[in-house]
């Protein structure tokens, strides 16, 4: 009878292991093995299957437990003091990665918090590079218009320097012309008054016939009163002569002063032919003067207008880099504040963990 209750009991304990382990197989480790009526071999390996699955659910259910914790944020390890072999080994591994998990996470905090500060910085700098960017551009702007207006007043300055030019050159031909025909004139004049002065001789030479044929006349006229009757046509004759002369010496006079009067008139002429020829002459000076420097204004006013096109395309170029530099630190401004987002986002993800001390964590890893 014995023999019969012992086999059944076998019989019974086999059963009950095929069923924790199908249990097991499917990942129910709570059922066990019941220690009832049993003794001897049995009862060993009943209470050693329930040992080996305490110890197995213990590991299962505290490491369950540590992942559930873990993804609710917070890194923690497993104690299993008890733990032995392969069970202890799983600590160890568990509780080294927990630890490294917290390194890795405490460092991408710290890279976090330093990329956060960094985009922070970068976002500020690049909006203040762009607003002074676009001040200057401004500037630029301003100073482009004002060239603009320089340009153009530089240039009607040099189309006016032109016609400047152009006239002191045609008034410096008129005055050529003019002193040339001043001299012309002068040599006239003086031809006027050579002849004037030859004309003044020969009525002076007619004065002194008419003077002479006066007293020729008057003793004409004395010698007929002393033939007496003989002599009265002849001293009428003397007597016209005589009148003649005496007419003639007055004209000779009065000729004589409008010469004089017309050499006066000529001398002045001359004089005033001469102010006006040295008038020319200082005309023509300064004519030549002011064309020699109109035109070194008109080329100097021609190369301010070419140097400052240069400067208007540099500054054109400049313009053109200004706002290409805006663009791009505009882009710069987006890629920060994309950052300075992402690294909000990103602190926000770090933050979810809690950790034990990092001493902690390698003490139980060890």
């Amino acid at each position: 009878l014995d023999k019969r209750r012992y086999a059944e009991k076998e019989k019974e304990t086999v059963r009950e292991i095929s069923e924790i382990i199908a249990s097991a197989n499917k990942g129910d480790l709570q059922p066990r093995m019941s220690l009832e009526d049993k003794s001897g071999v049995l009862l060993e390996i009943s209470s050693g299957i329930n040992g080996l699955f305490d110890a197995m659910g213990g590991v299962v259910s505290e490491m369950r437990d540590s992942l559930e914790e873990m993804a609710s944020g917070k890194l923690q390890t497993l104690s299993l003091k008890d733990a032995k072999g392969e069970f202890a080994a799983i600590r160890q591994a568990y509780n080294k990665s927990a630890t490294v998990m917290e390194e890795v996470i405490s460092e991408v905090a710290k890279s976090t918090m330093n990329i956060g500060d960094s985009a922070v910085s970068l976002n500020g700098t690049s909006r203040n590079v762009l607003a002074r960017a676009e001040k200057q551009k401004k500037r630029i702007e301003v100073s482009n218009a004002r060239l603009g207006e320089v340009h153009g007043t530089l240039t009607s300055t040099k189309e006016q320097a032109g016609e400047a030019a152009k006239s002191a050159s045609e008034t410096f031909e008129l005055s050529n012309a003019g002193t040339a025909k001043a001299e012309l004139a002068m040599e006239m004049m003086e031809k006027i008054k050579e002849s004037s002065n030859r004309a003044t001789v020969f009525v002076e030479m007619i004065e002194e016939i008419g003077f002479q044929t006066n007293l020729l006349a008057l003793n004409a006229a004395v010698e007929a009163a002393r033939a007496g009757d003989a002599g009265k046509g002849f001293h009428v004759v003397a007597k016209e002569v005589r009148e003649l002369a005496n007419r003639v010496t007055d004209q000779s006079v009065e000729i004589s002063k409008i010469i004089q009067e017309n050499s006066s008139v000529i001398t002045e002429g001359v004089t005033v032919v001469a102010d006006i020829r040295d008038s020319l002459g200082r005309i023509n000076q300064v004519a030549e003067s002011s064309s020699q420097v109109i035109t070194t204004i008109a080329s100097s006013a021609e190369d301010d207008v070419m140097n400052l096109a240069e400067v208007k395309c540099l500054i054109d170029e400049l313009e053109i880099m200004i706002n290409q530099t805006n663009a791009e630190t505009g882009k710069t401004t987006d890629i920060a504040a994309r950052l300075e987002q992402f690294a909000e986002r990103l602190t926000s993800s770090v933050q979810h963990f809690s950790f034990e001390s990092t001493s902690d964590l390698q003490m139980k890893a060890g």
